[in-house]
């Protein structure tokens, strides 16, 4: 290679070249995270109240022994009887759970409907 080639600009074909080649990459990149996220640019998953609904059949379980756990299998077996799967709340936890006064807001109204149906188990 001559000396005067070695630091001749690109030529208009390879700059074009180029430019398609990034294009390409930042279409691919917004194909792929549209396909991950919904229309609010958020992931798709459940409604704040079927989350609340959900933990608060979880928390207040007719089967939940002195530990506070739930036998084996039964989680997904309460899931199930509200129409979701464990991914479901997952899905809400990593989409919402950065938002701390959402989330307080919804383990305070968790917790208030546990209290609620204790103490009316309990009458």
């Amino acid at each position: 290679m001559a000396p005067s080639q070695a630091n001749s600009p690109p030529q208009p074909a390879v700059r074009l070249r180029d430019r398609f080649r990034w294009l390409l990459v930042l279409l691919t990149v917004g194909a792929i995270v549209s396909c991950e996220t919904g229309p609010g640019g958020e992931s798709e998953t459940i409604s704040p109240e079927s989350f609340v609904e959900a933990m608060v059949a979880l928390r207040a379980s007719g089967v939940l022994d002195a530990s506070g756990y739930l036998p084996e299998d039964e989680p997904e077996r309460i899931l199930a009887e509200q129409g979701l799967v464990p991914d479901d709340l997952r899905r809400f936890a990593e989409a919402y759970g950065g938002d701390v006064v959402f989330m307080s807001s919804l383990w305070d109204e968790i917790e208030r409907r546990v209290n609620e149906m204790r103490n009316l188990n309990r009458s």
